[in-house]
């Protein structure tokens, strides 16, 4: 928590260098989502407790620098950051349709130990339902158990006007996962190479200002994967996440 706090003092004055000796576009924000458990790609990462999961990002020019971490609220784990992720990506958009996203994340996990990186490929669409799909491959420890570390999902999402500030988006994705090491870690190093999770979601958001908005979201996953379902490596559940965020 602490290295967040001292992330996001330092904030501000990246933003003013960049801004002042480069003249980019820049954009930045920070935010902070109590979840009442750590759900990821299906998996409950911190036996059901609840956790603060907060985060900033920097963006200048199509590049997004991004910084996340989760910390248990309860349990065995109070108050220990089980992970901390720094994400690098670049978005650009070749048509007026298609958008491609191409970017790097390192997992550091905490009390638990180990580290991994994952590289990722998104294409989107700028129509209705903005169906997306991307691929994700953990090039590091995939590589060091010498299986294939690839995951794939597909998603769509909409948003609605509610009235002025006021928002509801409802989305949902399909998952492959073949061989994704830390998918199938948690359930004793047994990977898999089948569809995972369909995934639903909905959300609701409000603006206080053009800086300050605040939003509550639920996300269930359906297990869908008939080996994920026979290890027992995932269950049909979901999370409840409610959040501010602040934008430069």
């Amino acid at each position: 928590m602490k290295k967040f706090v001292a992330v996001i003092a330092m904030l501000g004055c990246v933003m003013a260098f960049a801004t002042s000796a480069f003249a980019l576009e820049t954009s930045a924000d920070v935010y902070g989502y109590v979840v009442d458990k750590y759900l990821w790609r299906g998996v409950d990462i911190n036996d059901s407790e609840a956790a603060l999961q907060a985060g900033m990002d920097v963006g200048f020019n199509g590049f997004t620098i991004s910084y996340w971490t989760n910390t248990d609220l309860s349990g065995l784990n109070s108050d220990e950051t089980l992970e901390t992720d720094i994400i690098v990506d670049y978005t650009f958009a070749p048509s007026d349709m298609l958008s491609v996203s191409l970017g790097n994340a390192y997992y550091s996990f905490g009390a638990a130990g180990g580290s991994t990186h994952e590289a990722y490929l998104g294409l989107g669409l700028d129509t209705i339902l903005a169906p997306s799909f991307t691929v994700y491959y953990d090039y590091d420890q995939a590589s060091s158990d010498e299986i294939d570390g690839l995951y794939y999902s597909l998603g769509f999402g909409h948003y609605i006007d509610l009235a002025e500030g006021l928002s509801l988006s409802v989305g949902a994705a399909i998952n492959y996962n073949q061989e994704s090491p830390f998918v199938a870690s948690l359930a004793g190093g047994m990977v898999f190479d089948d569809f995972g999770t369909a995934d639903f979601s909905a959300g609701i958001a409000y603006s206080i200002t053009d800086q300050v908005s605040v939003d509550a979201s639920y996300l269930y996953y359906y297990v869908v994967g008939d080996d994920a379902e026979d290890i027992g490596l995932l269950e049909d559940e979901g999370y409840v996440s409610v959040g501010a965020t602040l934008a430069f």
